[in-house]
C-alpha cells in the first residue's frame, strides 16, 4: 500500500475506530488495518470485509491525531483486493461500485430506482423490496427517468487515467 497515506505513522490509539459508523460491521477494525498494514501483512487485510464496509466518510481522518489518510488506504486495498481477483469479504459491494458508477460514467448522474434494479436482477432478491421501492415511488422519492448531465463528456473524463491523453476544451 503506498505510504502516502501515512499509516506508519498509526501508533494504535483507536481514535478512528471509536469514531468510525461502520467499525460495528467490520471484521477488522480500521486501528488494526494500520497496525496489519505496518506489519506488512496484507493478505489478511485482502480477505478481510472490513475495507469494503468503509464508507469513506472521513470521520477517522479527521478523528486521528496523525492525520492519517485511512479512507485513501482504504481505497488503496479495495483495489489490491479486485486485482488480486475474487474477493469473497466484498460481498455484493464490488458489483454495486460498478453499477453505480457506470451509470455514472454515461449519464452524469445515478437512477436509485434502476441501480436498485440492476443490482437485485443480477444478485438476487428481486422481489425483497418491493414495498419500499412502491412506497419510495409515492412519496416522490424514486423517479422513473433521471435526466443526464448537460456534457457528458466532462463527467467521462473523470473516468479516464490520470495518464491519458487530453482532448482540448472547445
Amino acid at each position: 500500500m503506498d505510504k502516502a497515506t501515512g499509516f506508519a505513522a498509526c501508533y494504535g490509539c483507536a481514535k478512528c475506530t471509536s469514531g468510525c459508523p461502520t467499525a460495528h460491521r467490520m471484521d477488522l477494525k480500521p486501528h488494526q488495518i494500520m497496525r496489519l498494514l505496518q506489519l506488512g501483512r496484507t493478505d489478511e487485510i485482502l480477505a478481510a470485509s472490513a475495507p469494503w464496509r468503509c464508507v469513506g466518510c472521513q470521520t477517522c481522518r479527521a478523528r486521528c491525531p496523525n492525520a492519517i489518510d485511512i479512507p485513501a488506504a482504504m481505497v488503496q486495498i479495495r483495489g489490491a483486493a479486485l486485482g488480486a481477483g475474487p474477493v469473497a469479504g466484498a460481498g455484493g459491494i464490488p458489483f454495486f461500485d460498478k453499477l453505480f458508477l457506470d451509470m455514472i460514467r454515461r449519464g452524469g448522474r445515478v437512477n436509485d430506482g434502476l441501480v436498485a434494479f440492476r443490482y437485485r436482477l443480477k444478485r438476487g432478491g428481486l422481489l425483497e423490496d418491493w414495498r419500499i421501492g412502491l412506497k419510495m415511488l409515492r412519496a416522490g422519492k424514486l423517479k422513473m427517468r433521471t435526466p443526464r448531465v448537460a456534457d457528458v463528456r466532462d463527467v467521462a473524463r473523470l473516468f479516464e487515467p490520470d495518464d491519458a491523453p487530453k482532448e482540448a476544451a472547445p
